[in-house]
């Protein structure tokens, strides 16, 4: 596992806060890659906050309601890294927050069959990052899962969005898991923590002593990089390790970031669909930073803006220093899956040719060969990135931050599954 400098405790400490909203919002229509929801509001329409205005058609797809009330100004796309057009809808904001009507709230907790039809109405995704429709995940391990384990391990450096929302959101943390495992049923119910946040142990420990929660357990892992991602944690949890071609929930272990656990709760108890999220905004450049409860598809120029930060001395990142994305353009924005807003100091790297060290496959998670992506990728041969296992990789980034010759692995890797997927189509 990779180690790096405590880079949390910027914004570790303070508590989730909101900001003002922005004027204008770009609501992605994105899902999991490739999957887009169908607009069913048009350029004119004045819409409430929670409205519907864009429908999943197909599974791998989340319905999208309008995060802030205000007229639609249009749908435009913009460019994701490895060069993919994905649309937005454009949101004029009318600052004047009126809501649609909400469904009728359940007396009681909703019956387990209505929970998976639950979260698909209300949108929820994975947030911490790939953005997989919950209900399906939930769906696909069907009832009486192994284990149900709710991350919260938040390894990736600056990054501490979850840690706040475990330390203040703690009531729907544990309602949430509760009302989800009506549905899984899991024999394990185990939340994921890092070691150097053990003081969440005092904060889980008067909800561990209720009855509703009996047999909740939690484990602390080992700091490390990437100790967070799904098939890492669902090693130090049971001690199986998944081939590559298994989706852990489809071996009945079901792993959800704390966030969807959370939004999960707001959904079968209130009936909101989500359209905020908990996003730190940190790095060198940002001041004090912290983490703030931000409207899906505000642009990040408009949260930098009010930190003070210029585009033209700093490397904005939309994520994780690791697994996130460099972004230029500041009408970039947040996403349901979007963890965090880093302002890095701009540095000038010179980058070589793969010099053949096999950094990368040292520092590898998954056992794969990072430096034959790079090298398939040129030639764009997609032969060669499927016969070195591309489709594994989860993408941590952990090969190019050990490469000694700054090749841009994660570009090659992220540009060459857009290749496979090309040819697939």
């Amino acid at each position: 596992m990779t180690r790096f400098a405590d880079t949390k405790v910027a914004t570790r400490e303070g508590g989730i806060e909101t900001l003002p909203e922005a004027p204008f919002l770009y609501v992605p229509l994105s899902a999991h890659r490739g999957h887009f929801a169908r607009p069913v509001v048009q350029a004119g329409d004045r819409v409430l906050k929670h409205q519907l205005i864009a429908r999943a058609d197909d599974p791998f797809s989340a319905h999208v309601h309008a995060p802030v009330s205000g007229h639609v100004a249009g749908i435009r796309e913009i460019t994701e890294p490895d060069g993919t057009r994905v649309p937005v809808l454009m949101l004029r904001n009318d600052f004047e927050g009126a809501c649609a009507a909400s469904s009728d709230v359940w007396e009681g907790d909703p019956p387990p069959e209505a929970i998976a039809d639950l979260l698909a109405e209300a949108g929820l995704v994975g947030e911490g990052g790939a953005q997989f429709p919950t209900a399906l995940k939930y769906r696909s391990a069907g009832q009486h899962a192994s284990a149900f384990i709710v991350n919260g391990a938040e390894c990736e450096p600056y990054l501490t969005a979850d840690y706040a929302l475990m330390r203040e959101r703690t009531a729907a943390l544990f309602e949430g898991i509760r009302l989800v495992n009506t549905l899984l049923r899991a024999r394990d119910v185990v939340i994921v923590i890092e070691d150097h946040n053990r003081d969440l142990e005092a904060v889980f420990a008067p909800y561990l002593a209720q009855e509703c929660y009996a047999g909740y357990r939690v484990q602390i892992l080992t700091e490390g990089y990437p100790q967070g991602s799904a098939r890492q944690v669902v090693l130090a949890v049971t001690g199986r390790e998944l081939a590559p071609s298994l989706h852990p929930s489809a071996e009945g272990f079901v792993v959800s970031n704390v966030g969807t656990v959370v939004a999960a709760c707001r959904a079968l108890k209130e009936r909101l669909p989500v359209v905020t999220r908990i996003v730190t905004v940190s790095g060198e450049g940002a001041g004090e930073g912290g983490n703030y409860d931000v409207p899906i598809g505000t642009p990040v120029g408009h949260l930098l803006g009010l930190h003070g930060v210029s585009p033209r001395r700093h490397t904005i990142v939309l994520g994780g220093p690791m697994m996130g994305r460099p972004v230029t353009d500041w009408t970039t924005p947040v996403a349901k899956g979007s963890g965090g807003i880093l302002v890095l100091p701009r540095e000038s790297v010179t980058q070589e040719n793969c010099i053949g060290c096999a950094r990368c496959v040292e520092a590898c998670p998954m056992r794969l060969m990072p430096l034959k992506y790079d090298e398939g990728w040129r030639r764009s041969d997609p032969g060669m990135l499927k016969r070195y296992r591309l489709d594994a990789c989860i993408e941590c980034g952990a090969c190019e931050y050990s490469c000694p010759a700054n090749v841009p692995l994660m570009a090659s890797i992220k540009a060459g599954k857009a290749l496979i997927r090309g040819e697939k189509s």
